[in-house]
C-alpha cells in the first residue's frame, strides 16, 4: 500500500510539474491597479517564457467602466491605438529591438477620464534565443517525465514481486490480464506504466515482464480455469517451455480407471 501511495504521488508530481511549465510558458500580467485598467499580454504564435517573449502577441485591457479608446505604449512611445471593443492591439516582437521593455496602456472613458494600466516588463528575444530557450524548457520537461516514469517503473517492479497479492477474480480499476508466457490471470497494477497498447506489468506467477492489454471477460475466465486446474493438480507456474495447458486440463478433469486384473 505504501508503494502505491508513492507511485500516485509520483504521478501527481508529474501533473503539477506539467501545470507549472504550462503557466511558465504563458506570460502573465501583474495584478490590476485598483480603479485602473487590467492589461493582458496573450501569445498568438511564438515563444513565451517567464518574462521572455518572441513572436506574435496581442495586447488587450479590461476596464471597470466603458471605454472610448485605448492607447498602448512601449518604453514611453506609442505602439498603437484601439477605438473599438475589445480594444485589442496586435504586434510582433520582430518589429522592435531585442532586450528588456516596459509595456502599459492608457484608456479614455466615455466621461473623458484617463485610466492607466499596470506595467508589464518583458524581454524581447531574437528567433535564435527563443529556439534555445524553448529547447532548454523541453529538455527539462522530458528529463522530468522520464525520471518520474523510471521511478514509477522501479516501484512497480518492486511491488510486483509479491505473489501473495494475487486474488483470483479481483482485478481492480485497471482490469485483469493474461500472462503471454504462463497463461495465468493477474491484476494489472493501477500505477503501472501505460505503453499505449497496454501496461508494463510483471506476472506474479511466472515473473515474466510484458506489455499486456486489458483482457476480455471470456479470456479471464479461461485463464482462471487454468489456474484452478493447476491448484487442483498441486502444481506451480511452469518453467519456460512447459506450457502445455491443454494436456494438464485433460489430466486434471478425468481420473484414469485402474487396469483390469488378469
Amino acid at each position: 500500500m505504501t508503494g502505491k501511495k508513492y507511485a500516485l504521488g509520483a504521478r501527481l508530481a508529474a501533473l503539477l510539474l506539467l501545470a507549472s511549465l504550462m503557466l511558465a510558458l504563458t506570460p502573465q500580467a501583474a495584478a490590476q491597479e485598483e480603479g485602473g485598467l487590467d492589461l493582458r499580454l496573450k501569445r498568438r504564435f511564438g515563444y513565451g517564457g517567464v518574462g521572455e517573449i518572441q513572436g506574435a502577441f496581442t495586447l488587450r485591457v479590461e476596464a471597470p467602466v466603458p471605454l472610448r479608446r485605448v492607447t498602448y505604449y512601449l518604453d514611453g512611445q506609442v505602439m498603437g491605438m484601439a477605438a473599438e471593443v475589445p480594444f485589442e492591439f496586435r504586434f510582433s516582437t520582430g518589429e522592435y529591438e531585442t532586450g528588456l521593455h516596459e509595456i502599459w496602456a492608457e484608456g479614455v472613458t466615455q466621461d473623458g477620464l484617463t485610466l492607466r494600466s499596470q506595467i508589464i516588463r518583458v524581454n524581447f528575444l531574437s528567433a535564435e534565443e527563443a529556439w534555445r530557450a524553448g529547447a532548454r524548457v523541453m529538455g527539462i520537461l522530458l528529463a522530468a517525465v522520464g525520471g518520474l516514469s523510471v521511478a514509477a517503473w522501479l516501484i512497480t517492479r518492486a511491488l510486483a514481486r509479491d505473489r501473495g497479492n494475487f486474488v483470483l477474480g479481483r482485478y481492480g480499476l485497471s482490469g485483469g490480464a493474461v500472462c503471454p508466457r504462463c497463461g495465468l490471470p493477474f491484476a494489472r497494477p493501477f500505477w503501472a506504466l501505460n505503453m499505449l497498447v497496454g501496461k508494463l506489468s510483471r506476472c506474479p506467477h511466472c515473473g515474466k515482464w510484458s506489455i499486456v492489454p486489458r483482457s476480455s471477460q471470456q479470456a479471464l475466465q479461461e485463464a482462471e480455469a487454468r489456474y484452478r486446474a493447476l491448484q487442483a493438480a498441486g502444481e506451480e507456474a511452469p518453467a519456460p517451455g512447459e506450457t502445455d495447458w491443454r494436456r494438464l486440463l485433460e489430466e486434471s478433469r478425468f481420473e484414469q480407471e485402474p487396469p483390469e486384473r488378469a
